[in-house]
């Protein structure tokens, strides 16, 4: 029996270039929701956007970067840190 030590190549998904995006510029840190990407931004603001990339909703969080965004399940909060 002979042993591979080479690398499996797996196709989950084809890689496509997505031009009508609103993703935000600047970002800083991202993390998944329920259904969403939740964005946090070197200006401060955070966004959440769609499985297209859209913006729903976004807001300003601090004055400062965003540096760690994490969405907890329970309750569906969103939370924040600098």
């Amino acid at each position: 029996m002979m042993l591979s030590l080479g690398w499996k190549k797996f196709s989950f998904f084809e890689q496509s270039v997505k031009k009508d995006h609103e993703f935000p510029q600047a970002v800083g840190c991202c993390c998944q929701g329920a259904n969403s990407v939740v964005a946090g931004c070197s200006d401060g603001s955070v966004a959440l956007l769609d499985r297209n990339l859209q913006i729903q909703q976004a807001f300003q969080a601090h004055v400062k970067s965003v540096d760690f965004v994490a969405y907890l399940e329970v309750g569906r909060k969103l939370c924040r840190t600098r």
